[in-house]
């Protein structure tokens, strides 16, 4: 019966791997002869004895008493771990019953099935590829080592979720970065502004204006030493800056909130700044935005001239399927409440528009002052995307905490 079963899928190219695997590992887990036909077109005769002892020999190591409740295939996984370190099970309890979740290692750009893994061991072919691959095509060209290192600081600082185009940035970026243009890691951070804690978030009060790490840049302290420790480990030359967002004291609104003057204001973030980069402990440089705009009035009109753009639809570099203005807006009503207290939802909207052109300004500036820039933010990720209005470089934010 199952080979007709067999030759009717196969026929009807209905056959799919997983079930193939079944086919072969379920019989010889009972002790049976798998299909000999669907071994032979396999070409895995000299394996399938090898299978029947591996099965055994990890069945015997289990006590009898647990024959009824241990997933079927635990000898093999057993077998697997034992090759294969990314190889992990456990169970579940799901509508009454105890289901077993199995995490896979990707060997040559897929999970496997357990019959390709267990093949795989026995042909002694042990190398697996990194899950950022699978999802990243364009990292195939860097090695599985540092792509490991990358996955590992993405899921560990929580870095908000990467669009194929900015991965696409990045692997340009690095591959530069061994040609005689040092990567710039450039982490713009915000003013030390007054904050209160709810639960596992944090919301600004605007209420004074500090001269300390503030709660944007303490997030930068714990990741940019990371970053720079992976890049040294795998010899990518790199630099790391600071950059200060001294353009917010042009905002009156931002300085009567905070009890500061301009200079008073511009003063706090030069000494903030200096305590930044010594608590980052690697060799780091610190600059001001507004300098690299050339002063606060140039700053302006390249602001204004950028939300015009934005205001008409002209989005220039923009991925625009990662941008929903009304969206955004919503993920900072709270934040733009509390800063510009007494304004009503149009006048926040033109808010909106004038940060979105602030980050745009950015992007522009990092470019032309530096030959291959990258961005590692931890303030609002959703103000992402408004980097590339002006052109693409690589673009890596953790997700919002405020």
């Amino acid at each position: 019966m199952i080979n007709k079963e067999i030759e009717y899928l196969y026929v009807r190219n209905k056959l799919s791997n997983s079930m193939i695997s079944s086919y072969i590992l379920s019989p010889i887990s009972g002790g049976d002869a798998p299909p000999e036909a669907l071994v032979r077109t396999l070409g895995i005769e000299s394996e399938v004895s090898k299978i029947f002892q591996i099965y055994d020999h990890y069945a015997s190591k289990i006590a009898d008493a647990s024959i009824d409740t241990r997933p079927r295939f635990l000898p093999f996984y057993q077998y697997i771990q034992e090759n294969f370190a990314d190889f992990r099970w456990r169970e579940e309890l799901k509508d009454g019953q105890v289901i077993t979740l199995i995490e896979k290692p990707y060997i040559h750009n897929k999970k496997p099935t357990l019959l390709e893994l267990i093949i795989a061991c026995l042909r002694g072919q042990s190398a697996t590829m990194p899950k950022i691959k699978v999802k990243y095509p364009c990292l195939n060209e860097l090695p599985n080592e540092f792509c490991s290192e990358l996955e590992n600081l993405i899921q560990h600082f929580s870095i908000s979720s990467i669009s194929t185009p900015h991965m696409e940035s990045f692997v340009k970026a690095i591959e530069a970065s061994n040609t005689g243009k040092p990567l710039d890691i450039i982490s713009p951070v915000c003013p030390d502004y007054s904050y209160i804690t709810i639960g596992d978030k944090y919301q600004y009060t605007f209420n004074s204006l500090g001269d300390g790490i503030g709660l944007v840049a303490s997030r930068i302290v714990r990741v940019l030493p990371s970053f720079s420790d992976v890049f040294s480990r795998f010899d990518i030359n790199h630099r790391t800056v600071i950059a200060a967002g001294d353009f917010e004291a042009l905002d009156k609104t931002t300085i009567d909130s905070v009890g500061e003057s301009y200079s008073s204001f511009v003063e706090k973030v030069d000494i903030s700044q200096g305590k930044i980069v010594n608590a980052i402990d690697r060799s780091t440089s610190s600059v001001s935005i507004t300098s690299l705009a050339g002063g606060p009035s140039h700053w302006l009109a390249l602001v204004e001239e950028s939300a015009a753009m934005l205001k008409l639809g002209d989005f220039g570099g923009i991925v625009q399927s990662q941008v929903d203005f009304e969206a955004i807006f919503q993920s900072r009503l709270a934040l733009y409440r509390a800063w510009h207290k007494g304004k009503g939802d149009s006048e926040l909207r033109d808010i909106l528009y004038n940060q979105a052109a602030e980050y745009a300004v950015m992007g522009k500036l990092f470019m032309e002052h530096y030959d291959n820039p990258m961005v590692i933010g931890a303030d609002h990720n959703k103000m992402m995307p408004f980097y590339w209005l002006h052109g693409q470089f690589p673009v890596m934010y953790l997700k919002r905490v405020y």
